[in-house]
């Protein structure tokens, strides 16, 4: 069994669509490197609940992510966005490498926000970013 982050990356990168349009531009938040090109993708792990029942532990769990669309233009970061929306939202199945999988009983996009970032100076270029949050339950071992 593996990780609920693994399988997400994992899952991102491997998904038709969004993996050719992005290659393996896919990052942890606050660790893109200077120049990388766009669009690209960053996530960022906001939480984790574990979920308990009247019986103690459920094995379930529900995490929240942020998934955010970085783009040149609106546009990109829009259509890259929707990529994943299209990718997670309402998703029910395993998620992850084979061998190394997460039972993912719901995901749901429960929040999304464009950003425009003008440039600071002359020398830079302006970016767009659609921020997304989604509540994934899975099972835990």
């Amino acid at each position: 069994m593996s990780d609920i982050r693994t399988a997400l990356y994992y899952h991102i990168q491997t998904t038709s669509g969004i993996g050719a349009g992005i290659s393996s531009r896919v990052y942890v938040a606050g660790d893109v490197p200077q120049d990388t090109a766009m669009p690209f993708l960053t996530i960022q792990q906001i939480s984790n609940e574990i979920v308990r029942d009247q019986d103690g532990v459920s094995y379930l769990e529900r995490t929240l992510f942020q998934i955010t669309a970085v783009g040149a233009t609106e546009k990109a970061a829009h259509d890259l966005a929707h990529l994943v929306q299209v990718a997670l939202d309402a998703y029910r199945d395993t998620m992850g490498e084979a061998g190394a999988t997460v039972a993912v009983r719901y995901i749901s996009l429960d929040n999304e926000l464009h950003i425009p970032l003008p440039p600071t100076d002359a020398s830079q270029r302006g970016m767009h970013e659609y921020a997304q949050d989604y509540s994934i339950w899975n099972v835990t071992s």
